[in-house]
């Protein structure tokens, strides 16, 4: 048997990383300094600009990443301003028209400061959480027995949350202005629930109400889930058990692992070697697509060279899924070019003139069954 002195337990492996870790990591004792010099060293080699745009991976990458100790708007708006700031006056040069956020009003509050005029949309996910929570401690029944009371209180709670969902699904203004007066009615027994939505959700109508969201091209995306799918990743995958780490590890760490993924998986892509990433109305559209009988495929879509295509990228006629034999829908196609010698031109689908393509920008039925 191995003696205790050399068995190698967890805590050996665990300090072993960690010193590997900082060994590469750190470039001074001092921490600022070596701040410093990983800024330097990340310059040089052209972490400046981060993102490029392009029709083919269905997902983007981080533009830029910002490290605080606080959660108040100061470094947001200092984050912020950098990151709208031209990259001839050292900045990313980003200008983001709409901003989706998880409820936070800090984050808000940042973003006006720094971007006056962007449109602020919350994440849907996070605010039926926030609303379902907070029916929990509002709504109450008022029947003597306890079992009668758990009941009915899950009853009266789950009615609100849906009639809530309600409220947030008004293609209309004046629809929601309506649910809004019957909400309230139907609620005037319960003050603090009132108070609440009147408060707290009111206000920020324009920011959760599908009325004001669907003139917004949000790409089909109501939620941020992306974005706490990413910082899972990152935490589990990249930082595992060894969350506390100085700044200048973090970097290392996003800098040699996490970006160079990132690039991997968006080359793969390109190269036609992975799937694009489709989202959850991409996948029904896709679905709806692949329903579509075999023998029904050759009427409904045509290829139409003469009227603008060309004869390498044809654009490509769809009939309507209302089987109407007059109205047909025209699928643009256009070749991405070669980024490196290697690579081949590809020819892809951009856009389409389906009313639902318009104003989601996203894949829809035809263009998959294009």
């Amino acid at each position: 048997s191995i003696p205790d002195t050399l068995a190698i337990d967890y805590m050996d492996v665990y300090n072993a990383i960690r010193r590997k870790l900082t060994s590469a990591a750190v470039l001074d004792d001092n921490g600022m300094k070596s701040l410093k010099m990983w800024a330097d060293k990340l310059r040089a080699a052209g972490y400046l600009v981060l993102f490029e745009d392009n029709l083919l991976t269905g997902k983007g990458v981080p533009a830029a990443f910002m490290l605080s100790p606080t959660e108040s708007q100061w470094p947001i708006i200092d984050w912020l301003s950098w990151l709208i700031k031209p990259v001839a006056a050292g900045g990313l040069g980003y200008m983001g028209k709409c901003w989706m956020i998880d409820c936070s009003d800090t984050e808000a509050a940042a973003i006006r400061a720094a971007i006056p005029g962007a449109q602020i949309i919350v994440c849907m996910w996070h605010v039926y959480k926030a609303v379902s929570e907070q029916a929990k401690k509002k709504l109450h029944s008022d029947l003597p027995d306890r079992k009668e009371k758990i009941a009915a209180n899950k009853t009266l709670r789950d009615g609100a949350v849906d009639d809530f969902r309600s409220l947030a699904c008004c293609d209309s203004e004046q629809k929601f202005r309506e649910l809004w007066h019957q909400h309230m009615l139907k609620y005037q027994a319960h003050a603090e629930w009132r108070k609440y939505l009147e408060s707290e959700w009111l206000p920020k109508q324009k920011q959760w109400v599908w009325a004001y969201r669907k003139t917004i091209v949000q790409y089909g995306i109501e939620t941020n889930n992306y974005v706490e799918s990413w910082h899972s990743i990152l935490k589990t995958f990249y930082l595992k058990l060894m969350r506390r780490q100085r700044i200048d590890v973090l970097l290392h760490i996003l800098s040699t692992q996490v970006l160079p993924d990132f690039r991997r998986k968006d080359k793969r892509v390109r190269l036609g070697l992975s799937q694009p990433a489709l989202n959850t109305r991409e996948r029904q559209s896709r679905k709806l697509a692949d329903e579509i009988p075999s023998t029904e495929l050759e009427g409904m879509v045509r290829l139409d060279i003469e009227e603008g295509g060309s004869d390498t990228v044809p654009e490509i006629l769809v009939m309507s899924f209302t089987m109407d034999p007059d109205l047909w829908y025209r699928v643009f196609i256009v070749e991405i070019p070669r980024l490196q010698p290697t690579e081949l031109a590809r020819a892809v689908i951009a856009r389409y003139s389906c009313p639902a393509y318009t104003q989601l920008c996203v894949s829809c039925k035809h263009m998959f069954l294009a």
